[in-house]
């Protein structure tokens, strides 16, 4: 497991990619990139224990590191879940792919996730799971081994 402190900060700070170079001006460090600035994706995610599929609703948005979001929704009906295409206030579980949209450095969240955030506001209970969590909780439903 990584570094506990560095992943809190990360779940709610932009990510750096590539070569980081730092600059020493002014006694002070200053970072600079060859590689684009990306928004983790984390900060809008809940954190949870055990994503449940059996029964549980499912419906998928942004760009998934596995692959489409069709073999995210494999994943999901091979242990039982029902795969939707499209939010309402029943469904239970809402996953964001881990690679992180631009627009979400300035909080402009893709249409999905904000009718979540616009459901919650009136009872709903879905919960917004990263890609990441989703995976890990399918390989434990499975009775998948840890990977090395």
């Amino acid at each position: 497991m990584g570094n506990p402190g560095l992943e809190y900060c990360q779940s709610f700070s932009e990510v750096g990619t590539g070569n980081m170079v730092i600059h020493d001006r002014d006694d002070l460090p200053r970072f600079s990139s060859d590689a684009p600035v990306v928004s983790t994706v984390r900060g809008i995610c809940d954190t949870i224990v055990d994503v449940q599929f059996e029964n549980r609703s499912f419906c998928f948005t942004g760009t998934a590191s596995y692959g489409k979001r069709s073999a995210l929704a494999d994943v999901a009906e091979g242990l039982g879940a029902i795969v939707k295409s499209s939010v309402s206030k029943k469904l239970d579980y809402l996953v964001i792919g881990a690679l992180s949209t631009p627009s979400w450095i300035y909080s402009t969240y893709g249409r999905k996730i904000e009718e979540v955030k616009d459901n919650r506001k009136s009872g709903a209970t879905t919960v917004i799971v990263h890609e990441d969590d989703f995976l890990e909780s399918a390989r434990r439903a499975a009775g998948l081994p840890e990977p090395p």
